[in-house]
C-alpha cells in the first residue's frame, strides 16, 4: 500500500469533572475552536513541555489568576471567622460566574454558625 497516509492520531475517551469540562468549553469558545481540538492541544502541550499551557491572551488569563487569589482569600477569611469585603465578593462572583448574593449567603451562613 504505497502512498497511504499514516493515521493522524488515536482517539481516547476521558471523563472530566464538570467544572473542568465547563472551563474547557468556555476556553474553546473563547479561542473559537472545538472542545476536542482544544483538549488534544492541551494534552499534547502539557506532555511536551511538562508545564501548564498558556491561556493565550492576557484578557483570558487575568480573571482566572485573580479569581484563584480571591477564592483563596475568601476561604481563608471564612476559616478565620472574618468577613470578606464587598469588593472582593463582587469580583470573585464575577470570576466564578455566579451571583454575588450566593457568596454573601455562604459567608453569612458560615460566620453566623460561629456566632459572629
Amino acid at each position: 500500500m504505497t502512498g497511504s497516509t499514516p493515521p493522524r492520531g488515536k482517539k481516547v475517551h476521558v471523563t472530566l469533572p464538570l467544572g473542568v469540562y465547563e472551563e474547557l468549553v468556555r476556553r474553546a469558545n473563547f479561542e473559537n475552536r472545538s472542545v476536542a481540538n482544544l483538549a488534544g492541544f492541551l494534552l499534547e502541550y502539557a506532555i511536551a513541555t511538562k508545564t501548564p499551557p498558556p491561556l493565550g491572551t492576557q484578557k483570558y488569563e487575568n480573571p482566572d489568576q485573580e479569581g484563584n487569589r480571591l477564592a483563596i482569600a475568601f476561604i481563608r477569611a471564612l476559616a478565620k471567622g472574618e468577613k470578606t469585603n464587598e469588593g472582593t465578593l463582587t469580583q470573585l462572583a464575577r470570576d466564578l460566574g455566579i451571583g454575588e448574593e450566593v457568596l454573601i449567603e455562604i459567608r453569612d451562613r458560615v460566620l453566623g454558625e460561629r456566632g459572629d
